[in-house]
């Protein structure tokens, strides 16, 4: 088994990260009216798991047993299609396909699973369902307003607890029906304090350097560290493909060579239709140009500028390729200008001295004028 799954935690107990948060929602699945809520932050911080220690707390440890079951979805066109969704007793899971068939998935699956009503849902004492939606952030603005419909119409029979990375690209009717949750990355001590419990637990022996530079390539992500320390155990050395590409793209990108666009266009198309985020993405090659020391600060401004503006794009687009494309663009255009300004810059300073000189001739050229004037006057 691995680490990840092993020291997944399934109880209150079990729990090292959030305990802050976890007796707010320990007080609010004891009272009978609980809310719709959605929880947003960073990847890896532990949303999915504190929403199953929540679901525990209003139901049972059952809500981790899911199985299977197809629903029949009617989408466009009035043609009917299987979709295969995960659900326990208590609960069903909605995982977004980040296309336009979202709204039929939703309206399809949550009108069909209402119906049903499992006897084993009293055993708690709680009349009501839960719908959990996974990436609720992917689903498209129509998509969203059929949500925000269903959870008006279904409130009295369901609670619908959604997750997602940022808030900014979920509509605000949704928002507003909703306790928001802000979860947070673990702090790099939590994590270094929990890898070793864990590595003297599994009898792992590491010497300090080695915890700091896994707590820092885990980047706040405890599910990345539990992988890097499984990785020790069985003395395999990290191997990142994905960190190689990206430093191949940044290499390419300094070359300033405009024939090289299309091949940095075709490694980002293949990391994007590995189910990579553009967010992440963009960040990542962002993060690269920072930390090389050989560029101008006055370039890393400018990247970072350009870093904001796609990615505000990203949030509000679709279609991933075109804005990381732009992004691509705009620094070997910015790099290239600067290191061209900086060629120019000494024949600028040589024209500025020249005008310096030519103003301060002219000025004896006028008082050799004025004393001409004044011999002639005295002749």
């Amino acid at each position: 088994m691995f680490l990840v799954d092993k020291y997944s935690p399934t109880s209150i107990d079990d729990a090292s990260f959030h305990k802050d948060i976890l007796e707010k929602l320990s007080t609010i699945s004891k009272d009978d009216a609980v809310p719709h809520t959605v929880f947003y932050g960073p990847e890896g911080g532990g949303k999915k798991t504190l929403i199953y220690l929540f679901l525990q707390m209003i139901y049972d440890k059952s809500v981790y047993n899911l199985q299977e079951v197809a629903y029949n979805v009617e989408g466009s066109g009035n043609n009917e299609k299987k979709v295969v969704v995960k659900q326990s007793n208590y609960h069903i899971v909605i995982e977004p396909n980040n296309n336009n068939s979202d709204r039929y998935l939703i309206q399809g699956v949550l009108k069909e699973y209402v119906k049903k009503v499992p006897l084993n849902v009293f055993n708690r004492n709680r009349s009501f369902k839960t719908v959990l939606i996974n990436n609720v952030d992917n689903l498209s603005y129509y998509t969203q307003t059929a949500l925000r419909r269903m959870m008006e119409l279904y409130s009295g029979t369901c609670r619908f607890i959604l997750w997602c990375r940022s808030l900014n690209k979920v509509i605000d009717p949704i928002v507003s029906r909703c306790l928001s949750v802000r979860v947070n990355c673990p702090s790099d001590n939590e994590i270094l304090k929990r890898a070793f419990h864990v590595a003297c637990l599994e009898n792992i022996n590491l010497d300090l350097s080695t915890y700091n530079k896994i707590v820092k390539d885990s980047k706040g992500n405890f599910k990345t560290c539990l992988w890097l320390i499984n990785l020790k155990k069985y003395g395999y050395s990290k191997l990142n493909v994905y960190q190689e590409e990206i430093e191949t793209i940044g290499e390419t990108i300094l070359e300033c060579n405009i024939k090289t666009i299309p091949k940095i266009r075709d490694m980002l198309y293949k990391i994007v239709i590995t189910n990579v985020d553009g967010i992440i993405l963009l960040k990542d090659i962002m993060d690269y140009f920072l930390n090389r020391k050989d560029i101008d600060d006055k370039i890393k401004l400018k990247i970072i500028e350009i870093t904001a503006e796609v990615e505000f794009n990203l949030k509000r687009g679709r279609r991933e390729i075109i804005h990381l494309d732009h992004f691509i663009q705009h620094i070997v255009y910015w790099i290239k200008k600067y290191k061209r300004e900086d060629k120019i810059k000494p024949k600028k300073v040589t024209q500025k001295l020249t005008t310096k000189t030519t103003k301060t001739i002219k000025p004896v050229k006028k008082i050799v004028k004025d004393t001409l004037k004044y011999k002639v006057a005295d002749t």
